[in-house]
């Protein structure tokens, strides 16, 4: 992630579409130098472009970006199904706590509130890449932490409840598993060639509509800023949907069902933590 910490900063601050807007803009201009220059130089005998050879470029940019977009928009609902099931697997899996032994109900209730509070803000400024991992393996530490502790809790409970009890674990490690795929596919992306030929036919398309105008003898100011406007939009816009974290189109109406799971957990009293460990049970 550090590689491309620039560009992610750039969407990030919303400053990725105003440059791309400014790029379109100056190359478009320089284009149109270009053709000026060939329309006088030729004294004025140049009056027209090759349309099938800028139509072809022209199409292919719209090919590139049809495919960016789908590809992201997507992936972007993978990403939406995923966190809906997980949240699901965690309320199935919190649900089965009935099931074990009253005693042994409060610290496995409080490790699943544990997790969730780690979970929430698990993906917020995932740019620093530091605190980053240390949120990352203090969910999976605490993932595992609710793996061992179900275990044992589900041991001590007595027949005929054991089978009932045993679900408890097959819904953590549905849980877990459930994290794995959210978290796999939050970082998967197409290779870096597929946004590098994007951005380079906008680039090039830019340049020949502007060396169009320029060899024709025309000036369309107006249709060229709608042009950069709608250009630099989609191109944003593909962005944003591919990295959600980052811009405005974001997870954050799905990440509301891990608030909703958290807020159904009761904070669970200091005694019935203390009564659950003999240990360390207040005389």
């Amino acid at each position: 992630m550090e590689k491309y910490y620039l560009g992610f900063e750039l969407i990030k601050t919303g400053m990725f579409p105003v440059l791309m807007f400014l790029a379109i803009l100056g190359v478009v201009k320089f284009g149109s130098i270009i053709g000026d220059r060939t329309h006088h130089k030729s004294e004025g005998k140049r009056t027209k472009s090759d349309d099938t050879l800028i139509g072809a470029v022209l199409g292919l940019m719209g090919l590139i970006i049809a495919f960016t977009f789908s590809g992201a928009a997507g992936r972007l609902d993978q990403r939406e199904r995923l966190i809906v099931a997980e949240a699901n697997a965690i309320s199935s899996a919190y649900g089965s706590i009935s099931y074990l032994n009253q005693e042994d109900r409060p610290p496995v209730a409080d490790l699943f509130k544990k997790y969730l509070d780690s979970r929430i803000t698990l993906y917020n400024n995932i740019l620093d890449t530091t605190q980053f991992k240390e949120k990352q393996s203090n969910a999976e530490a605490l993932l595992s932490e609710i793996k061992n502790t179900s275990l044992a809790s589900v041991r001590k409970v007595k027949s005929p409840d054991r089978a009932l009890a045993n679900d408890l674990v097959r819904q953590v490690s549905a849980m877990s598993s459930a994290y794995d795929s959210q978290r796999q596919a939050m970082f998967f992306h197409p290779p870096r060639i597929i946004w590098v030929s994007l951005i380079f036919l906008v680039i090039i398309s830019s340049f020949l509509a502007g060396y169009k105008m320029g060899i024709e003898q025309r000036k369309e100011r107006f249709l060229l800023i709608v042009f950069a406007l709608l250009m630099s939009a989609a191109i944003y816009l593909i962005f944003s949907l591919e990295f959600p974290l980052l811009t405005h189109v974001n997870l954050s109406e799905y990440n509301h069902e891990f608030i909703r799971l958290r807020d159904a957990i009761p904070d669970v009293p200091i005694s019935l933590l203390n009564d659950s460990n003999p240990d360390v049970a207040p005389k």
